[in-house]
């Protein structure tokens, strides 16, 4: 089964974080795990492809130059392709999932387009 997809997408809405001390590392990207699932999502399926991609950062404001200071994150679009031939597809028909996971600190995504699309390239044989 060929398996193909290209997914627009950011993190959803600004990140703001209150800084109290310094030295600090922040990390100007939020990476999202694409996920393909034959069957079902989650244990009861099988993971046939995963990839990670990380945002871009599009701009960062600093509230003031003592602290405390806040700093509000905003981040552009991004475009995720991805493909992917699942050579060890059991006869039978099967359904495929995409997801996606980013970590627990984000608020998640939004999407602006997205395609996921399969096609058959041998037959399976008969059942």
């Amino acid at each position: 089964m060929y398996l193909e997809g290209t997914v627009e997408w950011a993190p959803a809405g600004l990140t703001t974080l209150p800084i109290t001390v310094l030295p600090l590392s922040i990390n100007l990207g939020v990476p999202g795990t694409f996920r393909i699932w034959r069957d079902a999502i989650g244990p009861a399926g099988v993971n046939v492809f995963e990839i990670t991609d990380t945002s871009s950062l599009l701009n960062l404001t600093l509230s003031a130059l003592v602290l405390p200071l806040t700093v509000t994150l905003a981040f552009n679009p991004t475009t995720t392709s991805f493909h992917f031939v699942d050579q060890n597809v059991p006869p039978g028909t099967h359904t495929y999932f995409l997801t996606v996971d980013v970590p627990p600190t984000s608020r998640g995504i939004t999407t602006s387009a997205f395609v996921f699309t399969a096609e058959e390239i041998n037959p399976n044989p008969p059942v």
